[in-house]
């Protein structure tokens, strides 16, 4: 995928709103901070320019071109989609920022969004963004959490498909007492089969160490009953390496085993 560095540049600016944003980003890790995108009522999409103002003073800003479908929810500005192009795929850009490794605190930087053809488009803007950069752990192991938690609530109400899209596309886990399960397809079938007899799932996130940028070992406690009568409680402790797929995290590989 082509893309460029947004440089410095001094220019005749024309008249445009001005908009602040926020976002919150991991050290160190290329992060998609938002994405623009412009198109006729044809669905035909029109160029949008990018142009450096302010430059971050600790890390670098990129624009890329991005296939963006366009979504039933309010576009910017909250101005409504219009309805023939829902659904369809347009090219825009996509607008990345990416700190100098270790910095850790909060960076900013402006640029000006302009449609080309169009010096009265309403989207016209001058945009400052604030970027509040964390340390590369603690933000992983927010996201893992939250993450745990999806996976909880999926298995607790049988959706074994749900729970596979956690995983990667070529992870595997490890279960006590048999095989490797390997790849979604299998670990979907593990988990149908581990929920027809069991439930209450409870997972407690004990550590989470980054290894690199796209990468965690996560330790922690599980707890499930069975559906049996009476219900019995099964507890235990897990280790997780997770992988960073894109901007999600997956799990790549699960292991666990009984007692605390």
């Amino acid at each position: 995928m082509g893309k460029y560095l947004l440089t410095a540049a001094a220019c005749l600016l024309l008249a445009t709103d001005a908009w602040a944003e926020s976002a919150t980003v991991v050290s160190g890790v290329k992060s998609e901070i938002t994405t623009h995108v412009r198109y006729d009522s044809r669905c035909m999409p029109t160029r949008v320019a990018v142009t450096f103002l302010t430059p971050p003073k600790n890390g670098t800003v990129t624009v890329e071109p991005k296939s963006i479908a366009i979504a039933a929810a309010a576009s910017e500005r909250n101005v409504p989609q219009p309805s023939q192009c829902v659904g369809k795929t347009v090219e825009g850009v996509a607008v990345y920022y990416q700190s100098n490794p270790g910095f850790v605190g909060q960076d900013s930087f402006r640029y000006q969004r302009l449609n080309p053809r169009d010096a009265g488009d309403r989207f016209n803007a001058e945009l400052t963004y604030v970027i509040t950069v964390t340390a590369a752990g603690d933000q992983a192991q927010s996201e893992i959490e939250k993450l745990n938690a999806t996976f909880v609530e999926l298995f607790n109400k049988g959706d074994a498909a749900g729970v596979a899209a956690l995983y990667a596309d070529d992870a595997v886990v490890l279960p006590p007492g048999a095989g490797i399960v390997k790849g979604r397809a299998a670990i979907e079938a593990f988990w149908k089969g581990a929920a027809e007899t069991l439930g209450d799932a409870k997972l407690t996130t004990l550590e989470v160490r980054p290894f690199g940028e796209n990468a965690a070992r996560e330790i922690g406690y599980f707890s499930l009953h069975s559906k049996s009568s009476p219900a019995q409680e099964l507890t235990g402790k897990y280790v997780v390496v997770w992988e960073r797929v894109g901007s999600q995290w997956k799990l790549g590989t699960d292991i666990w085993n009984e007692g605390k």
